[in-house]
Formats: structure tokens, sequence, C-alpha cells
């Protein structure tokens, strides 16, 4: 660029010579921005003012060559000064938005590495040619231009950004004019100190002779645009830079000594304000290095150095004094985050990392990864953190299901177990752990104990959602150990909503197992004699409550009928097990379920109790004692078949209105119950049940209100190949005369034209947004009919024939 070309506007980028000059570049800037100039309406533009600014900085950096005459120096000078404004605004707390915002999008354009390193090289060739006109000899001048300014407000926009927002507004707000003047003035001289190339800001890292102010902001800038932009615009930056993820490691490896050196010569203060800082950059460095550890895993020729204590125990030493600042706050839950916990719970993947780290609870301090996880979990569910659990209970005018799993929790679950679904087995299974004893301490000196429930019940849901997505990947020894202790659990609980809401959970964790580990599970856990005696007298006094006029008071409260739901469940999951876990059953089971068909087959409402009671008999019917076996066989069963199938087939055919669920527990227990001797008119009305149901389904007619909270795809075709299998056994078991009148009823010639082209249920839409996946359902869906088709051609052409061929 020659001399000539330098223009007016290049004069406000050139030499300053003293402090002065540099306070009034402050203060162009500042007169740039002003509190009610973007506290409302005016947001929008500047967000749309930056987006453009940034597409014609890359324009104008793509040139070869740049020259600064009037107009291009003009536009240059346009877009740097809506880019700074945009960063002044948001650094002085004037945006408040989350990571969905439309601000914080803008914002991670800023943080995007193409657009640095344009901002870096322009800032070079703006400094070379403002360097031509001072003479260095003869002057104390130091260069500086506006993109300096830029950098200078990067630490606070960081803070804002990254940190707790309202917090760092209030910090902010404190200063008087003049201290914040001075502040901006030491960024801007440390900003100066920045390399002169993104390529090189890792090393600044490391450097002997970069200040230890220019090592914390190159660190912000690569936790910026390395953490913090892929958690807003779902990016690989690794994959997208030329920086070598181990190159950041080698660099970061020595700031992380120095700051453990640092850490432990200086007393940290919840007054020392710097010391709020520097744990702020503790939390950015644990974060940088996780991100590039993960980045190097994901390339299949890389692998990290097995052994490498030194780094890992500096790495565990930065996270505990980030989590427990000061000796006089250990608190194992963190209810107000400040900055730097905030930072190290919140971006990037620190916390999965850490699992992958430290996953063997034999390490030295691994109570620390414990507390670690524990805040992760409260921090992406706040109600976790509530006064008391006891506030958010439902009435008994209620559904005791009413509680809610945050998204943002099971999102980022589902994005942790990612990484190694083993690892976070371990994590959250000492989450279990720890929850449960703090629970039999606060029990045993009488202390409130909502808060430990909570935490059992996340830990709980959390360890359910992993198994079930996870069963196959996840050491079946390990499962086996955390189905063990969560039956343990189940069987200390009581009958209050919190414990059995954790109860529910505890059975959903178990229906993810697959049948080798329920059986080990359970062959675990028959020789705990407090378990089974617990499980015993839950169901003597169950039984004799609902022989007893008041039953129907018992089951109106919420807790009492979900905790007798869970006690079906699990009886269920025995009978699935095997005879050798059969010996946990209570004698009292079968008068149990005996009185309770009785109880609900002359009641309508119960549908939770109803569906978990025709699934509970479902299971334990193929094991009850048959007259026609011999004794050895029975030796270790403890159930009788006391209960009619009348009253059972009642549970469903007197409700109304159309229950996937219920069609399909009922259709299940018809196929194993149903023979020649079964009353004609309850066939009858059992196909015309069964055939009402497929007929809205296949329809199209199934609204989403109609399929139970938790349904899926999956067992939307589940419950559909039950129901077509107990319509098949109502005709194969039933004489010619009953099969010829189903087979010819118009009802059941209007079914047979709707499944030869069954529409897709609209109920399928809310689970799948991809076209692919609502084809492959459809296709599913439409196999089911057609096979059902085919056996009902068999049977009309001969009522015995299917039955022969199966």
């Amino acid at each position: 660029m020659s001399q000539d070309s330098v223009t007016d506007y290049d004069s406000e980028m050139d030499a300053l010579d003293s402090d002065e000059n540099v306070c009034t570049m402050i203060n162009i800037i500042d007169d740039g921005i002003g509190e009610d100039e973007v506290s409302c309406g005016d947001a929008d533009t500047r967000c749309l003012r930056l987006l453009i600014a940034v597409e014609k900085l890359h324009v104008i950096a793509s040139r070869e060559e740049m020259y600064l005459d009037e107009g291009p120096a003009e536009e240059l000078h346009d877009c740097i000064n809506d880019i700074i404004q945009f960063t002044k605004a948001v650094s002085s707390g004037l945006f408040i938005g989350n990571k969905n915002h439309d601000c914080m999008k803008c914002v991670a354009s800023i943080f995007d590495l193409s657009l640095l390193s344009d901002l870096v090289r322009l800032r070079q060739q703006l400094l070379s040619s403002a360097a031509e006109n001072i003479d260095f000899e003869h002057s104390g001048q130091a260069v500086v231009c506006w993109i300096d300014f830029f950098f200078a407000y990067f630490t606070d926009m960081i803070s804002f950004v990254a940190g707790k927002q309202d917090k760092v507004k209030m910090s902010i707000a404190p200063f008087p004019a003049s201290l914040q003047r001075q502040r901006h003035e030491e960024n801007l001289r440390v900003a100066c100190q920045l390399p002169r190339e993104i390529h090189s800001f890792p090393n600044v890292l490391r450097s002997r002779y970069a200040s230890p102010a220019a090592k914390r902001l190159a660190l912000t800038i690569l936790f910026a645009a390395f953490v913090v932009r892929p958690d807003i615009e779902d990016c690989d930056p690794w994959s997208e830079s030329d920086i070598d993820p181990r190159h950041i490691l080698e660099c970061a490896q020595t700031l992380l000594d120095e700051f453990v050196e640092q850490a432990r010569s200086i007393a940290m203060s919840e007054d020392n304000p710097m010391s709020c800082g520097f744990r702020s950059a503790y939390s950015m460095l644990v974060a940088l290095h996780a991100s590039a550890e993960f980045a190097i895993q994901r390339k299949e020729d890389c692998c990290l150095s097995p052994f490498r204590p030194h780094a890992l125990g500096s790495l565990l030493e930065l996270i505990q004094i980030v989590l427990i600042p000061y000796d006089s706050i250990d608190d194992f839950v963190i209810k107000e985050l400040d900055e730097a916990q905030f930072i190290l719970l919140h971006w990037g993947c620190t916390v999965p990392w850490a699992w992958t780290e430290w996953d063997d609870p034999r390490v030295h301090q691994y109570d620390i990864i414990v507390k670690l996880t524990a805040n992760w979990l409260f921090r992406l569910d706040e109600s976790l953190v509530s006064p008391s659990w006891e506030d958010q209970q439902p009435n008994a005018n209620e559904d005791v299901q009413s509680f809610t799993v945050s998204s943002d929790l099971a999102l980022a679950l589902s994005s942790a177990t990612s990484f190694k679904p083993g690892a976070t087995l371990i994590a959250l299974f000492h989450q279990f752990i720890y929850a449960n004893n703090s629970l039999e301490a606060a029990s045993a000196l009488a202390d409130d104990t909502s808060n430990n429930m909570l935490h059992i019940y996340r830990a709980t849901w959390c360890l359910a959602n992993l198994v079930s997505d996870n069963e196959n990947s996840l050491p079946s020894e390990s499962v086996a150990l955390v189905a063990e202790q969560a039956v343990i659990l189940f069987g200390a609980l009581d009958a209050t909503v919190c414990d059995t809401l954790v109860k529910k959970e505890i059975i959903r964790l178990l229906n993810a197992l697959n049948n080798d580990t329920l059986e080990k599970t359970f062959t675990a856990v028959q020789k705990n004699i407090k378990l089974v005696t617990k499980i015993a007298g839950v169901t003597g006094k169950v039984s004799r409550i609902l022989s007893e006029d008041n039953s129907e008071e018992y089951l109106l409260l919420p807790e009492n009928s979900l905790d007798l739901v869970t006690l079906l469940d699990l009886i269920a999951l025995l009978c699935k097990s095997g005879n050798g876990v059969l010996k946990c059953l209570p004698v009292t089971t079968s008068a149990l379920l005996s009185n309770l068909i009785g109880f609900l087959s002359l009641r309508s409402g119960y549908l939770d109790l109803k569906i978990t009671l025709l699934n509970c008999i479902t299971c334990a019917y193929p094991r009850c004692r048959s007259s026609n076996s011999p004794a050895k066989a029975n030796a270790d069963v403890k159930l009788d078949k006391t209960w009619e199938d009348e009253d059972a087939y009642n549970l469903a055919l007197e409700m109304s209105g159309v229950n996937l669920s219920l069609a399909s527990a009922f259709a299940s227990y018809l196929a194993l119950t149903v023979d020649k001797k079964t009353d004609a008119l309850l066939v009858a009305e059992a196909w015309d049940y069964l055939r009402d149901v497929i007929l809205v389904v296949g329809t199209g007619r199934l609204e989403f209100e109609e399929v139970d909270r938790d349904t899926s795809c999956v067992t939307l075709a589940c419950a559909t190949e039950n129901i077509f299998r107990g319509l098949a056994a109502l005709l194969e078991r039933s004489n010619a005369v009953i099969a010829h009148y189903l087979l010819k009823s118009p009802m059941t010639l209007s079914l047979v034209d709707v499944l030869r082209k069954p529409s897709l249920p609209p109920s399928l839409v809310p689970f799948s947004s991809v076209d692919s996946e609502r084809e492959e359902q459809a296709s599913q869906f439409a196999k089911l009919c057609e096979g059902f088709l085919e056996k009902l051609r068999k049977i009309e052409s001969d009522p015995n024939k299917a039955e022969k061929d199966d």
C-alpha cells in the first residue's frame, strides 16, 4: 500500500502517542453507542447491520491487494465500526438472549475463525500502513488501529455471552466511569500484543514473552471460536480450521502449569474481583482442553497418550478450584453459580469429557467428578434447585405424572452419551449412590429429605434413559450392578408421591434390560431379606385394603394408585425373569391380583392401573400353577390363578373411547387365554372392541391426544401387532359358526376394505418429522395389515387351517 493512498479514515487508525489520544478514540466509540440507542427496537437493526458488515468484510479481505482509496477506506471503516459497535453493545450488557436468540447467532458470526482471520489480516495491513508514517527513533508512539478496539472489547463480550448475563451486567454497572475508561485502556494495550496471524494465537498461550493478560485474551478468543460458537451454531470449527487440536493441547499445557502455580500462590476471595477473572480463565482452559481432546479422538488415526497423570491432575485441580473456590463454601449443589462455574458447566463438552477421563471411582479425588456431575444435572433442570419439592407436588385432583423433565436435560444427556456410554453410566450411577447415601443419612437425622429425593429422581431418570437408548453398547456387568442397586432402593421407598415417581423410573430402567441381565439382577437380590420382606408386606397390605369397603378411597389418592402401578410392574418383571427368581414373589400375590381384578372390572376410570394390571397378569399367567403339571414342576411357583378371565376381559371392555395401550394389553392377555370354552357373546364383544380400535387406526382417525404420553412410533407398531394377534386368536379358537359370524359381519367387511389401503395415523406425525421415517412407518403398518388379511383368507377358507399351519 502506498503512502499516497492513506486517507483521513486511516488517521483514526494511525499511531497514538499519548493516553489522551487513546481516550479520544474510546470516546469516539462510546459516542457511537448509547443505552437508549440499543435498548429496545434498534436491536434487530444492529444485528442486521452486523451481518451485512461481516459479509462486506469477507469480500474486502478476499481481495489480493487492498488499496485504501477514499471509497474502499470508507467502506472498510463502516464495516469495522458496525462490528465494534455491536461488540461494545454486547459487552455492555445491552443485549439479553440465550443460545437460540437472534443476537446470539450474530455473536456466533463474530466468533467465526474465518472472520477473526480476516480481521487479523486487515489489522496487519492497517498497522503496516500507519507505521510507514512514524519515526520511531524520535517518538514514543505506539501503533493502534480500530480492529484493536474490537479485541479490546472481546473479553467483556465473552464474559457477558459465556457467563451468567444478568450477573455480568450487575457487575459492570457499579464501576465509576473513570475506572471503566481505565479498564478499556488497559484492554486496548493488551489487544495490541496479539500476534499478526490467527494461526499464531495458540503460541501466545506458551510464550515466555507475552503478558499474562495477553495470554488470557488469546485463550478467550480461542475459547469463543472452538467452544462457544459450536454450541450456538452446531458446527465443527476444528474441521473448518487449519489449527491442529494437538498443537492447542501442547500450548495449553504450559498455560495449565502457570494457572495451577498461580492458583496455589494466591488466596481466592469472594471480595477479590481478580480471583473471579482468574477462575473464569481456568474454566475456559478446561473447556478448550476438553474440546481439543474430543476433536483428536474423532479422528480415527489419532489417539491420545494413555499416560498423562500430570496434565489430568492439574486439570482436576483447576476444576476443584472453580467448583470450590473458597474454604468456607463447600455445598455439594451450588444454588447460585458464579461466572466461572457457569462457564464450566454450561459451555462445551467439559462434563462428558471428564466422565471419559475419570471413569474409575477409585482414582484420587473422584468426589470432584461426582460434584461436577451433580451440578451439571441441577443446572440442566432448574426444578432441582427449588426450595422444596413438596411445593411442586400435585394435589389429589391432579395427575401424579404431571412432573415434566427439562428438554435441555434430555438433549444434553443424549449428546453426552454419544462420546462414551460406559463412562456416562459410571458417572450417573455414582450420582445415584451418592444421593441414596445422603438420603439415608438425612433420614437417620430426621432432616428434610426432599432435595435428596430430587437428586435420586433425576439420577434414576437419566440412568433409565441411558440404558434404554444404549443397552446393547453398555457392559452387561455394569448394567446388572446398576439395576441391582435400583431394585434394592425400590424396596426401601415408601408410598409418597416423591417415592413413587422414583419407583416409576426404576421400573423404566428395569424394562430396558434384556432377559439375561434382568434374570441376573433378580437372582442377585432375591437373597436380600429386607427387600423380600418389604415387598411381601406391601403386597399383603394392599390385598387386604382391596378386600375392604374403603378400597376406593385408598385408590383415589394419586400416590397410592401410582405405587400400586409400580408394584404390579415389578411383579410382571419378576414373572418374565423365569422360575428361578419367583421366590421373591410373596404368597399374597395371587390374592392381590384377584382382588384388584374384581375391584376394577366393576368400575370405570383407573386407566393406567387397568393397563398395568392386564400386562401384569399376561406375564403372570404362564407362571401360575397348573393342576395338570407334576408337583415338582410347581415347587418354586407361588402363583395360583384365582381370577376369572371374564373379569379380566371387562377391564378393557367396560372402558369407553380408544386407548391403544389398553387395547394392546387386552389383546395380549386375550391371545393367551381365549379358547373354545369361552362364552360366544364374550368372544363377539372382544372382537368388536379390537376391530373398532384397528378401524380407528387404519382410517387415520387416531388423534394424538388418544396416544399415551410415552407412546412412540415403535410402540404403535407393537400395539397394532398385538391387536392383530388377538383378533386372529379369537377366530382360530372359536368354532366354525362363531368364526363365520365374525367374518361376515358388515363391520368386519369394512375392516377388510380399510386394511387393503390403510392410512398413516396423523398421530405419527409429532413423533417424526423426516419423510423417510414416516414412509418406513407407513410401510411397516401396511405389512402388518397385509399379514392379517392373509390370515383372514386362510381362516375363511378353513377355520381350522390356520391353527394347523401354526
